[in-house]
């Protein structure tokens, strides 16, 4: 596809992971595995961050997911891989049943057709893609995270936008994000919690 990402977070992230829409807030929800920090801010707000609402946990903080009875449950600990055949990260499904993921070290993300068949690819301006989902009001923007963690200084001079968050608009729709009802470790609820408007 000839099409271009808008910069949506360029914040010097170590691994950009688990992006998703929170329609109950209207945010952008991601995570910095290796930091251990949980993002939330507006699909709209600054670019540097400044913006955003900022939880630390216990690294490594691999995935967020709402729970059915509000606030989150995060997974703490390393994921399996789902697709093979490439150093994949992220995955993400559009209502045509179409699969879409990261390739980390390649810069790029696969669109997958139902049957496994890879159908087209975007062009990241990042080596290390980590994490790709849908979100906004309509689930149409492609949200794309990457990755600084392991490069090195002349890496950075080439791929000086790496640890940011890219977005493409109006390619697919996504589907929402599954709420799980059974509580894990959690997170504080933005919509009733008051404590974390301090974060």
């Amino acid at each position: 596809m000839d099409v271009h990402p808008q910069v949506f977070r360029d914040t010097p992230a170590i691994l950009v992971e688990s992006i998703w829409w929170d329609a109950r807030t209207d945010e952008v929800v991601w995570v910095d595995i290796t930091a251990g920090t949980l993002h939330r801010g507006p699909i709209d707000g600054a670019v540097d961050g400044s913006d955003d609402r900022v939880t630390e946990l216990p690294p490594p903080l691999s995935a967020v997911q709402p729970r059915a009875a509000g606030g989150y449950i995060a997974a703490l600990g390393p994921l399996e891989p789902f697709l093979v055949g490439y150093d994949s990260d992220g995955l993400a499904l559009d209502t045509d049943g179409r699969f879409w993921n990261g390739v980390n070290g390649g810069g790029r993300v696969l669109r997958w057709s139902p049957d496994g068949t890879v159908e087209d690819e975007l062009s990241v301006p990042a080596p290390g893609v980590t994490s790709v989902a849908f979100g906004g009001p309509e689930l149409t923007t492609l949200f794309v995270g990457t990755a600084r963690e392991n490069l090195t200084e002349a890496d950075l001079v080439d791929a000086p936008l790496s640890g940011g968050i890219f977005r493409f608009d109006g390619l697919a729709t996504g589907r929402p994000v599954n709420s799980y009802g059974r509580r894990s470790t959690s997170v504080p609820d933005p919509a009733t919690d008051p404590a974390t408007d301090r974060i």
